[in-house]
């Protein structure tokens, strides 16, 4: 069965999907390799699935293999896919469905839209929502196209529409509130398109209002509507409606239609008994697109999917089932169902469905929390955001940001409350329940900062605050306020960074959200004020304040170090707080030494700071080059006041590697060029190898404690060697490989100052390329001993680290003033 993992989850949500469902393989893209690293890493070994890469199973299709199709085993009731919801307790719920009601929805979808070979359908959703099943793959029933959209086009509000001109998409599938907005963008564009080509537009995922049908239909009214619902517990969609006129002024809301073929819906009371037209009761779902259940939870597979007491079938009541879906709806006269709300705290927001109670209990895991309350508000029209209301444990204390990223390290970006209120108590009902109505709207506008409102200084502010004020319906709003806590989300970041390339002409990228989303942290990217442009960027993560800047080298190639924000956080608002990126070595014709990296580095933070004293820490190969750079500092009389290496690499790492290659190539006359590629090849193989053996041996282990009496692991390691031949093209592509060649040849001389490290107390072992520096160096070492490992550390760990560096950093400041 196919499961989907979102690569912009967060690694401990990744981790308890993949533990939940015993998953046995991973097939995923390069980029998401620190993703998935962060998320095996903490995995018992028993429970760790194999991880193979896309660019790499292309080596399995080379001349020589067979081309046949395997023997298929599938019947019609064969598990299809597994898809994770919210779930109420804190765990996701892995819902599973079946192939014969996947392949029921994918016709039923050809069958309501008239699909033939002719069609483009546009492909906007996430692998892990359930509607991007029959995006993928009713086309190609037909003989059809599918367009993909990556997801800053999908998500794009102001390009999507023009993308579907230009590609000529035939069914456009989206949720109301991206229509909403995208229909606001297309009444300010100057050229608006025709979309002559589209001949259906599917709003699904949320209730679709009146006013947005009508106002599709007015403006392109050749393009129909199908309106669709279905719960990710059954085969997508089990209703559709479709719309051709825009609805009259009297119409108050928009039915859901009627059940797709070999699907049945009933409207009944708390007793299962069918309600009359008109009535309002709980919607339940029967035919063969219900899923089976939640993996590997029957208790709540017990409370949600129940045997059908109206088929006719002798036994259905112990085959077929009904999904209780807890929506509230009514039959119309005409045979419509009209969807009336939910009936408990479940919620849909921009087409996700989220349960208040996971986010609740993520908030209530958190050691200063006594009690969380989640809602889902719409304070105003058109404006669904999540609330949190958290009230704390007597004599602890907390703040709005550190309860934040305690939930988005836990829970997609999609369910992290926009707003969060601290109160001293939460209103009780007079039988001791939360009172829910008495739960105060958050101030919009208002910053939630310690500092207090901070007015524009200058026109380039003024008008940013005319273009929140408008996107955010809050006044007033200071240059201080963070835009994310004044309820921005991802669509309208993605407003507001189109409205300001067409007030400046300006394209930033929505990153710049990510290292200062105030109004006062966009004037400065607009203005371009301290820009860098080389070999390596520069992020200004925290400007301003009274003490000497700080640079730090976060190491993470391909994550882009997004958790430097939260420590930079903490250190207080009067530490200036620099990024130093990794070096780009894209272009490059010629590569440069190690020492010629360090050179750019610090050439960068002396165009921020001319002279010491240089404060300045790395993590990981950042840690390396931080030294190399403190020992060119020593050399040019230049005062450091701190050094700190966390959990650093090691000098000449792979040097034996790199040497023995050079040797034999020396010998053979092979040039460096070659040299390199041999170089990346091998570490390529060396990895792979390591990794099957650790394969091999797990299965050997776990063979041991099982009845089983033959072994997967030969089978399977001597397919992998033959699939996973190296590729030199697509391993030049990733800059690691490229650092692994430089470092194996970096032998430096001692750096005579004082050394700061930072190690992990579950890999001690990695100091052990240090010890000759730090026994030669005695009492000018200074060494701290953090938990978790070398990832954890500054994951889960995030706070310890940032304390510890806050501490030697106000320690180093204070012994040069002295």
């Amino acid at each position: 069965a196919y499961l989907p993992l979102d690569p912009h989850h967060p690694a401990i949500r990744l981790q308890r999907m993949i533990e939940h469902s015993r998953c046995s393989l991973i097939l995923a893209a390069t980029p998401f390799a620190p993703t998935l690293t962060d998320a095996l890493a903490t995995m018992p070994v028993e429970l760790r699935p194999d991880l193979l890469y896309y660019e790499e199973v292309e080596q399995a299709f080379q001349p020589g293999h067979d081309k046949e199709n395997l023997l298929t085993t599938n019947t019609p009731q064969s598990l299809a896919y597994v898809i994770y919801t919210s779930g109420s307790t804190g765990m996701p719920k892995g819902t599973m469905i079946e192939q014969r009601g996947m392949l029921n929805h994918l016709y039923a979808k050809i069958e309501a839209l008239a699909l033939t070979e002719q069609d483009i359908i546009a492909q906007t959703a996430s692998q892990c929502f359930d509607i991007s099943v029959w995006q993928f793959l009713a086309a190609l029933l037909v003989g059809g196209q599918v367009h993909i959209y990556p997801d800053e086009v999908a998500h794009n509000p102001t390009s999507l529409l023009m993308q579907v001109e230009q590609h000529d998409i035939s069914l456009l599938e989206t949720v109301p509130s991206l229509l909403r907005a995208m229909l606001d963008a297309d009444e300010m564009a100057t050229n608006k398109p025709n979309l002559a080509a589209l001949r259906w537009l599917v709003p699904t995922g949320e209730a679709l209002p009146v006013d947005l049908c009508r106002r599709w239909l007015n403006i392109y009214p050749h393009v129909p509507l199908l309106n669709a619902y279905g719960p990710t517990e059954c085969s997508d969609d089990v209703t559709h409606y479709p719309i051709y006129e825009a609805p009259e002024e009297m119409h108050s809301s928009i039915p859901i239609g009627r059940a797709i073929p070999n699907m049945r819906l009933y409207v009944l009371d708390r007793h299962l008994q069918p309600l009359p037209i008109g009535v309002s009761g709980e919607l339940y779902v029967g035919g063969i697109g219900v899923g089976r259940g939640y993996l590997g939870d029957e208790t709540r597979t017990r409370e949600a999917f129940i045997p059908d007491p109206f088929s006719s079938e002798a036994g259905a009541r112990l085959r077929l089932q009904l999904y209780k879906t807890g929506d509230l709806a009514r039959y119309l006269p005409d045979g419509n169902i009209e969807f009336l709300g939910r009936l408990d705290f479940q919620v849909k927001l921009r087409g996700f469905r989220i349960e208040l109670g996971e986010i609740e209990a993520v908030l209530s895991q958190h050691p200063a929390v006594s009690h969380a309350v989640v809602m889902a508000r719409e304070d105003t029209p058109g404006e669904k955001r999540l609330v949190a209301y958290v009230e704390l444990q007597k004599e602890q204390n907390t703040t709005v940001a550190e309860l934040k990223n305690h939930v988005a390290a836990q829970v997609p970006a999609y369910m992290v409350p926009s707003a969060l209120l601290l109160l001293e108590t939460l209103p009780l009902t007079p039988n001791g329940k939360i009172n829910r109505r008495a739960l105060p709207a958050p101030e919009l506008g208002s910053s939630t900062s310690s500092e207090s409102y901070v007015a524009p200084r200058q026109p380039v502010e003024q008008q940013l605050v005319q273009i929140w004020e408008e996107l955010l319906t809050a006044r007033p709003i200071g240059i201080r306020d963070d835009f994310f806590e004044l309820g921005g989300d991802s669509l309208l970041a993605v407003r507001l960074f189109d409205r300001i390339a067409q007030a400046y002409g300006k394209k930033l990228p929505l990153s710049t959200l990510f290292t200062g989303a105030t109004i006062e942290h966009l004037t400065q990217a607009i203005m371009q004020e301290k820009k860098i442009d080389g070999r390596v960027p520069l992020v200004i993560v925290q400007e301003g304040g009274s003490q000497p800047p700080f640079f730090y080298l976060h190491g993470e190639w391909k994550g882009g170090g997004l958790y430097s924000r939260e420590l930079a956080r903490r250190q207080g608002p009067e530490q200036p707080f620099y990024l130093l990126e990794p070096y780009k070595f894209d272009g490059l014709t010629t590569l440069p030494t190690f020492e010629e990296m360090a050179a750019a580095h610090l050439e960068v933070m002396r165009q921020i700071q001319p002279e010491g004293p240089y404060f300045f820490s790395g993590y990981c190969n950042g840690a390396l080059l931080a030294y190399e750079m403190a020992r060119q500092m020593h050399a040019q009389g230049l005062e450091v006041g701190l050094v700190l290496l966390m959990d650093p690499d090691f000098p000449a790492r792979h040097g034996a590697i790199r040497k023995a290659i050079s040797n034999i190539c020396n010998l053979l006359h092979i040039g460096p060029e070659k040299q390199f590629e041999g170089f990346l090849c091998i570490q390529h193989i060396y990895r792979y190898l390591r990794f099957a053996h650790y394969r091999r041996t797990t299965d050997a282990a776990l063979l041991q404690n099982s009845e089983s009496g033959t072994s997967r692991s030969n089978k399977s390691f001597a397919f992998k060697l033959k699939a996973l031949l190296p590729r030199v093209e697509v391993l030049r592509r990733d800059w690691s490989n490229i650092y692994d060649w430089l470092v194996s040849n970096y032998m430096p001389d001692m750096y005579p100052g004082k050394l700061t490290f930072f190690w992990t107390s579950e890999e001690p072992k990695r100091s052990e390329g240090w010890q000759k520096v730090m026994e030669a160096k005695k009492g000018e070492v200074e060494i701290y001993m953090n938990p978790g490992n070398h990832i954890s550390g500054r994951t889960e760990y995030l706070p310890v680290l940032a304390e510890r560096l806050r501490h030697c950093l106000t320690k180093a400041q204070e012994a040069v003033k002295r």
